[in-house]
């Protein structure tokens, strides 16, 4: 059998919510870059907003990892 996790395993709209976060940075973001500077490559523009996205991911998660910590 496998062993089991330390950490309980996350439900209902804890389970997406970084994946929605990092969506939504990802939207803005580009759309920022796109609209403040339009002469930028797009590939540019993609970049930063995954480097973006990546932050607000990890950032997320380590909030719900500390938040569920805490908790009995």
């Amino acid at each position: 059998m496998a062993p089991t996790s330390q950490r309980p395993r996350r439900t209902g709209a804890a389970t997406y919510l970084p994946l929605v976060v990092a969506i939504c940075a990802m939207v803005l973001v580009r759309e920022l870059v796109t609209a403040l500077w339009p002469d930028l490559s797009s590939w540019v523009a993609f970049v930063a907003a995954l480097a973006v996205g990546w932050v607000a991911y990890a950032g997320v998660e380590r909030f719900l990892a500390r938040r569920g910590k805490d908790r009995p």
